[in-house]
């Protein structure tokens, strides 16, 4: 999970569309329509606003970082669910929309935890909880509004919580579920392979600079898991220059077509 400035990047126009959904809206549960059928009504009006929200976000769901479009569409999760009274006007606000797969999407549901209603929260009411509830608010991490990072940490393709709202988060997300930790895990296996190229093929080769390259592409926000692989490489230490805070910009226009090319075409035998 990444921070994406959601704010900034508002669709021109937004607010006087996500107008008219909401008449729409408000005119189908007047006539008896549930909220689930109103917004399915109303949602392929949305197409060009929802395909810039996943854009933003680069593609992937903000809350478990995977590229779900090579098995199903994007969703527009609710972070205030739609389901609930209380937030029944933020359902069309730009910055209560984010992009999921459709398994977080489902295990999230309509659950909204916050410690403005402590009988709610999923912290202040298990007695079980090693964590501290701390905070004043919602207890479930909103990426395009908060840097998770305070939150969550990474050990390898594990992801553990340091505050009630990082364990709350991953609890409501599934963000440990098995095949999920098994695909990071996978994606650490191939930036293990290019860190041994970038150590022991001659510097200046062709296998040298694309490990280089796609190493510092990892890193990007573009890149699956990135918070994950940032975490890894840092840890490492190796090499110091892929550091996030010290990258260089690398914009790939087939970063995994070109891993895939390096996968298949390095020599390994001259590797030390």
């Amino acid at each position: 999970m990444i921070f994406v400035d959601r704010a900034a990047r508002k669709p021109a126009g937004f607010d006087a569309r996500a107008a008219g959904w909401m008449l729409e809206f408000d005119r189908l549960r007047a006539a008896g329509r549930s909220v689930t059928e109103a917004w399915g009504t109303i949602r392929a009006r949305m197409r060009a606003d929802a395909d810039a929200l996943g854009a933003l976000f680069h593609g992937k769901c903000a809350f478990c970082e995977s590229d779900p479009r090579h098995v199903s569409n994007m969703q527009i999760e609710h972070y205030r669910p739609k389901h609930d009274a209380r937030f029944s006007g933020l359902i069309c606000a730009w910055e209560n929309w984010l992009p999921s797969c459709q398994r977080c999407n489902q295990k999230k549901s309509t659950r909204f935890p916050g410690c403005e209603a402590p009988a709610r929260c999923e912290v202040c009411s298990d007695p079980g909880n090693a964590l501290p509830c701390v905070s004043s608010g919602p207890c479930l991490l909103d990426p395009g509004a908060e840097r998770p990072e305070a939150h969550l940490s990474f050990r390898n393709e594990e992801i553990a919580a340091s505050t009630a709202r990082g364990a709350v988060t991953i609890r409501m997300t599934d963000l440990s579920n098995v095949e999920l930790v098994r695909a990071r895990r996978l994606w650490l296996g191939q930036i293990d392979f290019l860190l041994m190229i970038a150590s022991g093929a001659a510097r200046g080769s062709p296998d040298y600079k694309a490990a280089i390259d796609l190493l510092h592409w990892s890193l990007s926000d573009a890149a699956p898991w990135c918070a994950m692989t940032r975490s890894y490489l840092s840890r490492l230490g190796y090499p110091a220059a892929l550091h996030p805070e010290r990258r260089r910009a690398v914009v790939l226009a087939a970063p995994l077509d070109e891993l895939r090319r390096l996968l298949a075409s390095a020599d390994l035998s001259r590797l030390d």
